[in-house]
């Protein structure tokens, strides 16, 4: 598929921004907690400095970058979804600087660029304005800039970084232990990097919040451990393009062992849902945790699920057995060892992070994908390596898609109803529009008061699909570790004869195993 190609970057950008437009997330409505970093935007632009006491991340230049933009395109949720693209697209821009001082092959970088613009929680983001991909891109040029050896560049790039998210700091850690593990420490060069460094450090701590600002949570370190362990399945996953082109010779005996690991590693995943730390990514769709209900899909049935389980599976004895054969020489290469601490301390911020997501790993899995690839630049690609490549890429658009037509489609029909009841804050979406129409109404800046409404709801907005009796949607099938149902919410199959609004929308999830897919609205008051 890719023998020929001589323009990786070209075909990555062409296809990422093909991908996008098919999903064209046109319209004025929030995604995920981007609602957030889109008030603080519009905080700017009214003269107020000081950073929400919600928003967890550093987020001055992004805030700036967005309020510089909004000058030009407005304040607004698709105006700043736009600069999120073009940030996209200039993170993949860096990743390919990456691979070519790398020198990987053509072939090689094509799937590295691939497997990053479709992976699922990038791909996402990149249709929002959360800070993951703000931070990716001067993430990418600060490896870039230190692996070229042009260090006061990557510390540049590294300020700017810890200035959008403070795990930036981490690679400049890294740059400092990759000199003295090697023991190439040159001491004005470490002295004048610092000086570049600190002012960004001074600025992330000392920009006015509406909280006391914080490098580190250290005072709310867990005993996250056990979930670093779980990440595995996670990073396994979304470097899997790239790690099934690595080849091992085992003998039968390690086979047998292989195998019987494989097992045991697919039943657990399979009995917690194979993606069971999620923020962003399920098997069942995108952002789901909040209020899932069952419902059989293309991805949501127990075949698919064991199928996923056990090649994820077998990634993470790949990862594993990448990590034993190629760590041993990490100190020999300053490159590898470099890409490898940032990964590892990227990893190691999140033992004392607030909050456990899977998007808080793409850092490390920059790092860890640039480590694997620089220890083997000239992979041969094979029909399997393609046949994952391809399913990686449908995943992530199939769920994408899913996910926007349908949010888009609930938002627009809760305008609608707004327009016609006068309600705001009493019309049920999700708990993203609940608290975006709760501090709009409040005119809150400040992130201090309760962001949920207290009111009783008396419209309602719900997805839908129709009945399925195959066989499958009979078999058990895992539901998603620890999520809870809003019992507080009734079900719209209750209220089908009430609806005010009733759309259809495509949906390739559904659509393929015979289902349809619609938003419905009712109000409980007409």
């Amino acid at each position: 598929m890719f023998t020929k190609l001589k323009h990786p970057l070209v075909i990555t950008l062409v296809l990422f921004t093909f991908a996008y437009i098919l999903v064209f997330p046109v319209g004025n409505f929030s995604i995920n907690d981007d609602w957030l970093f889109m008030r603080q935007v519009l905080a700017f632009s009214t003269g107020l400095p000081k950073i929400n006491a919600l928003i967890d991340p550093t987020f001055i230049l992004q805030g700036l970058a967005g309020l510089a933009w909004s000058k030009l395109f407005g304040v607004s949720f698709f105006s700043l979804r736009l600069l999120t693209f073009f940030v996209t697209l200039a993170f993949l821009c860096g990743v390919y600087k990456i691979g070519k001082f790398l020198e990987l092959n053509s072939q090689t970088l094509t799937v590295v660029l691939l497997a990053l613009a479709f992976n699922p929680l990038i791909f996402t983001s990149s249709m929002s304005f959360m800070t993951e991909n703000y931070f990716l891109c001067l993430y990418a040029f600060s490896l870039y800039f230190y692996l070229k050896d042009k260090s006061y560049a990557g510390t540049l790039f590294t300020g700017l970084s810890i200035l959008v998210r403070q795990v930036g700091v981490v690679t400049f850690i890294a740059f400092v232990l990759t000199s003295v593990l090697r023991k190439q420490v040159n001491k004005k060069k470490l002295i004048l990097n610092f000086l570049v460094f600190v002012p960004f450090l001074v600025i992330s701590v000392l920009w006015p919040r509406y909280e006391n600002p914080t490098l580190f949570l250290l005072t709310n370190i867990k005993a996250y451990s056990l979930l670093l362990l779980v990440s595995l399945a996670y990073l396994a996953f979304f470097m899997s393009p790239v790690l099934v082109l690595v080849q091992f010779s085992l003998t039968r005996r390690y086979k047998i062992l292989a195998m019987f690991v494989i097992g045991i590693l697919t039943a657990i995943l399979y009995k917690y849902d194979v993606f069971p730390l999620g923020n962003v990514l399920y098997v069942e769709g995108l952002y789901v945790k909040s209020n899932f209900k069952p419902n059989f899909s293309l991805f949501d049935n127990p075949v698919f699920k064991l199928l996923l389980a056990g090649f994820i599976s077998t990634c993470v004895i790949r990862l594993a057995l990448f990590l034993k054969t190629e760590g041993k020489k990490l100190v020999n290469s300053k490159s590898k060892l470099f890409l490898f601490l940032t990964a590892l301390g990227m990893l190691g911020t999140l033992l004392v992070a607030t909050d456990f997501y899977d998007r808080y790993l793409l850092s490390a899995l920059v790092s860890l994908v640039f480590w694997v690839v620089a220890c083997k630049p000239h992979f041969v690609k094979t029909k399997i390596s393609t046949a994952v490549l391809g399913f990686f890429i449908v995943f992530t658009f199939f769920l994408q898609y899913e996910y926007i037509q349908q949010t888009k489609l609930r938002w627009s029909i809760a305008q609608k109803l707004k327009e016609q009841t006068g309600y705001n804050t009493q019309i049920s979406v999700d708990n993203v529009f609940a608290k975006y129409m709760n501090v709009t109404e409040l005119g809150d800046f400040t992130g201090l008061q309760k962001t949920m409404p207290v009111e009783d709801y008396l419209c309602y907005v719900q997805k839908y699909t129709s009945d399925d009796d195959s066989f499958l949607s009979k078999l058990n099938n895992p539901k998603i570790y620890g999520s809870k149902a809003l019992t507080n919410i009734p079900k719209i199959k209750n209220h089908l004869n009430e609806l005010m609004y009733n759309q259809e929308y495509f949906s390739p999830v559904f659509n393929l195993v015979g289902k349809h897919a619609f938003v419905g609205a009712w109000c409980n008051s007409l």
